[in-house]
């Protein structure tokens, strides 16, 4: 058990923390004061720095009632600006980042809405459309697991295309890999982790959500499908017979 100071500065991280951990193999007395590197920790996993810039691909599979059941298939592109960050009523940092909109990057943006962004020692916390989800926790350890949404009610309903959705029963958060090389959007990244959110199925619902992100860059690729139905012919596989939902995936493209 030691106490913990880390006063180095990593992508927008300022920590002066001191906290208490176990750590396996790492013993110091109380009065001892050592500083390690952030990477450590996995900080670098979601870097924070005032103007950084983030482009997306974002394709999805939109299912819509009209005379029947069809999918309309959708292809965007979002742009995420990491703008004003101030301290909270705890001292940690939260950070305004604008999303911006197009549907060719070759006419335009158009600012559509902005998320909150806290950085603490122990988590990032992502507060989007009215929303709060703990995205990661740290340190970044394989096989870790949390409730990302312990505080979004899992009757939480949201509207795709007109129909309603409870999307958020059943998830769970763990760091299905730490630290690996990856290819993801036909791009390769030398330190990734996984983390999976849901992943969760019946007859009638489907629920599986994930995210990649990449040491130095942040958020790299996500796959959600969010899906339900009243067709219980089990022969078919899930996304032939939903009803109503969609199947998303975004991946970044700059830088």
């Amino acid at each position: 058990m030691f106490m913990l100071s880390v006063g180095k500065k990593l992508g927008g991280w300022r920590l002066l923390a001191c906290s208490t951990l176990l750590v396996s193999g790492m013993a110091c007395t109380k009065d001892s004061d050592e500083t390690l590197d952030p990477a450590f920790f996995g900080y670098d996993y979601f870097p924070l720095n005032p103007n950084a810039v983030r482009t997306y691909r974002v394709d999805s599979v939109i299912y819509v009632q009209r005379a029947g059941m069809e999918r309309d298939t959708t292809h965007a592109f979002i742009r995420e600006v990491v703008r004003d960050s101030f301290r909270d009523a705890l001292q940690d940092l939260v950070y305004l980042v604008e999303r911006y909109h197009a549907r060719d990057t070759m006419h335009g943006w158009a600012l559509v809405d902005a998320s909150y962004v806290t950085a603490s020692s122990e988590r990032l916390t992502v507060r989007d459309r009215g929303l709060t989800f703990i995205r990661l926790v740290f340190p970044v350890q394989q096989a870790r697991a949390w409730d990302g949404n312990v505080w979004v009610h899992p009757k939480t309903q949201i509207e795709v295309s007109g129909e309603i959705l409870e999307p958020y029963e059943n998830w769970f958060y763990l760091y299905e890999y730490a630290g690996r090389t990856d290819t993801l959007g036909g791009r390769a990244y030398p330190k990734v982790c996984k983390v999976s959110e849901a992943d969760d199925e019946n007859i009638i619902q489907k629920r599986y959500s994930a995210a990649w992100y990449a040491a130095g860059i942040g958020l790299v690729y996500r796959e959600q499908w969010l899906l339900d139905t009243q067709n219980t012919d089990a022969s078919l596989p899930f996304h032939l017979r939903a009803q109503k939902g969609f199947i998303m995936t975004q991946t970044l493209i700059e830088p």
